[in-house]
């Protein structure tokens, strides 16, 4: 076998044995489910590959108990602490009437809880920060056993402390990440100064992936018109980004690609932490980075690799996030339907023709990723509809441009303030156009929201799979030849 197609399996057999682990399953039973697949596999495979891929498929599940059970331990001591010290680990996160900072445990009345994580809800004054040192007295409420206790899991974090009793004792905040924090707040304020506000919270939610400025009814909208996900950072974003700096730095380090190479990705990388190292961001920075890395390196890029690469370096971070990370299912889901879903789609005669303004590519990938997260959709949210697909058709056209444009009338702000505000007016113009979009097809709903099961689920996804494997152009060109 290829190397490239043992570090494949290698990767989805990891990422597997965490989600077997995040599904409830103990390492010895996922040792005993390895024996069968030995035996099925083992003649077209060979032996060793296959024992190979058992085996770390049950080191990922390994590796899943064991940050499981230190998630656990600290989860006991947390519940017991009522006083403690800790720093704010994060940027508050600030909505209408609350903020929500994320403390770690420093020293506090049950010492087993020291390195422990909780949220603390707080009215907005006094307003916290990165890095504060804070006296915290309150009762520390345990996660619910629900799929926001399945967040907190995955965050890391052991309760929440909801108003209590807060003294703030200095700060003690990373320079670098201080200043990334700086500059993504002062991003906003610039946004709130040239647009409504409305507006501006799109737009950061766009080019940030901050959704705190919205009310809970626009929220609402966002899902139901099925256009939640232009508030994360996808890979379509992040590709935007990508191509911009290089593009800056291809001018900059005229024809040494190195250079360009390095202050690209370190740029993204900043730009990643700065956003607060969202999975669908990571994911996408990954995946633009090996693609720089072959082009550097003269080497053939395999997006299959590429995409198991990034899921097993996020699933060696966070091993709960394959099983209880949505951002993390649907953006790999959405990814992998658009490498292998869109073109066998596009082999329909109608999707063959050539639209205007390539409509067509865009409707393929825009059904592919639609029907790839189609099941998480309806298990996660029940509110999937048949005209998301018209919805997004109608604006994905135009994220491209809010997202160069957004961050050019930024930076145009920092220079020339006046310009700014020109150039706020179509963007603005473009932003009301997606906003309408939105608030329309909130309204036009057409639900298809079945009772369905993780059975149900898998044979779905088999069927894709299959859609995949039988129409994907490599086969079609061998069969041209064979004939």
């Amino acid at each position: 076998m290829r190397p490239e197609n043992v570090l494949f399996l290698s990767a989805c057999s990891f990422v597997g044995g965490a989600v077997s682990g995040g599904l409830g399953m103990a390492p010895l039973l996922a040792l005993l489910i390895t024996f069968p697949l030995v035996l099925l596999f083992a003649s077209r495979l060979g032996i060793r590959v296959i024992v190979g891929i058992g085996i770390v498929f049950v080191a990922g599940n390994i590796y899943y108990a064991l940050d499981d059970y230190a998630y656990r331990a600290g989860l006991h001591a947390a519940e017991r602490i009522t006083q403690f010290e800790g720093v704010i680990i994060d940027e508050p996160r600030r909505g209408i009437e609350v903020q929500t900072a994320e403390v770690k445990i420093q020293n506090a009345d049950i010492p087993e809880a020291s390195g422990s994580r909780v949220y603390l809800r707080t009215e907005l004054l006094p307003e916290l920060s990165y890095g504060d040192i804070v006296r915290v007295s309150g009762e520390v409420v345990p996660p619910p056993s629900d799929s926001y206790g399945n967040y907190m899991a995955k965050e890391r974090v052991h309760g929440t402390i909801f108003y209590p009793d807060i003294e703030v004792l200095g700060n003690e905040a990373d320079p670098l990440f201080k200043t990334l924090f700086a500059v993504r707040n002062h991003l906003q304020t610039i946004l709130a100064r040239l647009f409504n506000s409305q507006q501006a919270a799109f737009l950061s939610g766009i080019l940030l992936g901050d959704k705190d400025g919205f009310s809970p009814e626009f929220l609402e909208k966002l899902s139901v018109s099925g256009t939640m996900h232009l508030m994360a950072l996808s890979g379509l974003n992040m590709t935007i980004i990508v191509f911009a700096a290089l593009g800056f730095f291809s001018i900059v380090f005229w024809k040494r690609k190195r250079p360009q190479f390095v202050a690209t990705f370190s740029l993204v990388a900043l730009f990643v932490a700065m956003t607060g190292f969202q999975v669908s961001a990571v994911r996408a920075a990954l995946m633009a980075f090996l693609v720089g890395l072959a082009d550097m390196t003269h080497r053939l890029y395999s997006p299959h690799n590429a995409i198991a690469f990034a899921a097993l370096l996020i699933t060696a971070w966070n091993p709960k996030a394959p099983a209880f990370d949505l951002g993390f299912q649907l953006s790999f889901l959405a990814t992998l339907s658009i490498i292998y879903l869109a073109p066998a789609l596009k082999r329909l005669s109608f999707l063959k023709k050539d639209g205007v303004l390539g409509w067509r590519d865009v409707l393929a990938l825009t059904l592919a990723a639609q029907l790839g997260v189609a099941p998480l959709t309806i298990m996660n949210f029940g509110n999937f509809s048949f005209t998301a697909l018209l919805a997004n058709i109608g604006v994905l056209a135009v994220i491209p441009l809010l997202t160069v444009f957004g961050f050019v009338v930024a930076l145009s702000y920092l220079v020339f303030p006046p310009l700014a505000l020109l150039l706020a007016k179509p963007v603005a113009f473009l932003i009301d156009y997606v906003i309408l979009i939105v608030e329309m097809f909130a309204v036009i709903y057409v639900p298809f929201n079945p009772s369905i099961g993780l059975t149900v689920a898998a044979l779905y996804y088999a069927v894709l799979v299959w859609i995949c494997v039988r129409y994907s152009p490599a086969l079609t060109a061998h069969e041209k030849r064979s004939n």
